[in-house]
């Protein structure tokens, strides 16, 4: 069993080499495998795997010139104020199902974080962690928040109270929100951000940290 990324996890946060042997100790165990079974119960879901669906690379410079508000800015100004790298995730290989969808999920990571408005910080990502879960059964996110939680242990108690709420928001919108997996989110950049939570009843469901 290899178990260091999660271990690594829990001394600091870890990098994408982690995220990587993370999951390949689920996909060894077959775990993953009931993930991709949970998540193609969408039909949405099932059609956006059996077609591959590959938008065309975004050029942050394009996103970034397009109205203010819009998903396609915003998207673009939170990789940059965080000097995020969008393809930070290592792709999994191979032309499965799970491949498609395991890669589709690490693609969209920052576009749902702008949708929920769950910010970069350590709760941020437990809330992303949390709402991952909640929608797409995906066992990485649940180690990679438990590895957080038990990393909280020894903070203040503002700070561990503020990432259980985080984790707290992303299961009640993980388990209220429509499924975010099966979107085209890409096809929707030049949209205002306000509108399309509007349209995801989100605006209902907001997390405590969001703007």
């Amino acid at each position: 069993m290899d178990l260091s990324g999660f271990v690594r996890y829990m001394e600091s946060p870890g990098d994408a080499a982690d995220n990587a042997s993370i999951s390949r100790f689920f996909q060894e165990r077959g775990v993953q495998a009931q993930m991709l079974e949970a998540v193609m119960g969408d039909d949405r879901v099932a059609s956006l795997v059996a077609e591959r669906y590959a938008p065309a690379p975004h050029e942050t410079d394009v996103l970034l010139a397009m109205p203010e508000g819009s998903l396609g800015r915003a998207y673009a100004r939170f990789l940059e104020v965080h000097h995020f790298n969008p393809h930070f995730f290592h792709g999994v290989e191979g032309e499965s199902d799970l491949a498609y969808v395991l890669n589709r999920l690490r693609a969209t990571h920052d576009i749902w974080h702008v949708l929920l408005g769950f910010d970069a910080s350590e709760a941020g990502e437990c809330g992303m962690n949390a709402f991952t879960f909640a929608q797409a059964c995906t066992p990485t996110t649940c180690l990679l928040m438990a590895a957080k939680m038990i990393r909280a242990i020894p903070d203040e108690p503002a700070e561990r109270r503020r990432l259980l709420q985080a984790i707290a928001d992303g299961i009640n919108l993980g388990l209220r929100a429509p499924g975010f997996l099966g979107w085209r989110w890409e096809e929707h950049w030049s949209e205002p951000l306000a509108d399309l939570r509007d349209r995801l009843g989100l605006r209902a469901l907001t997390p405590a940290m969001a703007d």
